[in-house]
């Protein structure tokens, strides 16, 4: 699988923007590596830092859900300060955050809170 075919999963032109803008801005951080990665019916851009999995991007019809795996929350990406910068956020049973974006500005938004987390 390929990241071009995460794409099509999205419907909305503003989910389509949204993956666009992320994975524009995680190409463009030098410490991430990421791929289309699929399990089961579930299909995710997996974001790595090292050999540690630190993001996820699972696109949906009409938006993308941002997840921030632990290790990134060791790394400075706390629960607290998304779900203060994203008030729909929530926080997974595995402790995992999720953040619905919904389009560029969101995707935006999102990639500012975790650059600025180092």
């Amino acid at each position: 699988m390929e990241i071009t075919e995460l794409r099509d999963a999205c419907v909305s032109d503003a989910a389509k923007a949204a993956f666009d803008r992320l994975v524009e801005g995680l190409a463009a951080m030098p410490d991430l590596a990421m791929h289309a990665h699929e399990q089961g019916f579930k299909s995710a851009l997996r974001v790595e830092r090292g050999e540690e999995w630190v993001f996820a991007a699972v696109p949906g019809d009409e938006g993308v859900l941002a997840y921030v795996r632990k290790p990134a929350q060791r790394g400075g990406v706390t629960p607290e300060a998304v779900t203060a910068a994203f008030p729909g956020a929530r926080v997974s049973k595995s402790g995992e955050v999720i953040v619905r974006l919904d389009d560029a500005a969101a995707a935006e938004r999102w990639l500012q809170l975790v650059s600025a987390a180092g």
